[in-house]
């Protein structure tokens, strides 16, 4: 389904005209003529992208970007705002209140095309990285759940670095103060039945030295 566009300008020559170029781009168009209507459109077709005049009575553009911030999935939508203004002290403004880019009037349409083409193209790659982040993030919490209620607990060692990672259920498995465990190899192997510890240094080096599987118990 084409991304669907959010034209808002008091303009009603000018918002035409916007509209037919993002139609002939492929894009899907609604429109509203001030910035009120432009919230109430937003929150009822949640666009991909929003171009939105500065100047506009009822409500500026400035004002519905700082509104717009607010609303569900706001922060997260790319803002186009067109201005017939182009200085330091506008452009400051606009940024403030969360526009994404600006473009002047008068309009270059391969200018705007190209920028809303590549705004949306940023979006869903952002889109797209939160989601993963938020899989990841859930599967993370979803391990960390099975290995409390197992008793069990995971570490990581670059041997590079010499950098160790263990996870936070440590301390409770080898009956720890919280806080007390340096996290260092040395200080776990402090907390190792001493008669397993030459057993375990050896297979961790033969683990490293011949690639081999490292798959051992201990007390």
């Amino acid at each position: 389904m084409p991304n669907l566009i959010l034209v808002v300008d008091d303009d009603d020559l000018l918002r035409v005209q916007l509209c037919d170029l993002m139609q002939q781009a492929g894009y899907q168009v609604a429109q509203a003529s001030n910035g009120s209507e432009a919230l109430a459109a937003y929150t009822r077709l949640q666009p991909e992208i929003v171009l939105i005049d500065a100047i506009m009575p009822v409500m500026d553009g400035f004002t519905c970007c700082t509104e717009l911030q607010k609303l569900p999935g706001g922060v997260n939508t790319p803002i186009l705002m067109i201005t017939a203004l182009e200085n330091q002290a506008f452009v400051e403004r606009a940024f403030a209140v969360g526009a994404t880019d600006y473009i002047t009037k008068p309009i270059q349409w391969e200018v705007l095309r190209q920028r809303v083409s590549r705004l949306i193209e940023a979006s869903l790659h952002v889109k797209v990285l939160r989601q993963q982040t938020e899989q990841a993030q859930l599967q993370e919490a979803q391990l960390r759940m099975a290995l409390d209620a197992a008793r069990m607990g995971t570490w990581d060692w670059d041997v590079v670095t010499n950098q160790i990672t263990w996870s936070d259920n440590l301390e409770v498995l080898f009956g720890l103060e919280p806080g007390s465990f340096e996290t260092t190899y040395a200080a776990f192997i402090e907390c190792v039945f001493p008669e397993d510890r030459n057993y375990i240094s050896r297979s961790v080096i033969e683990a490293i030295q011949k690639e081999a599987e490292y798959d051992i118990e201990y007390r």
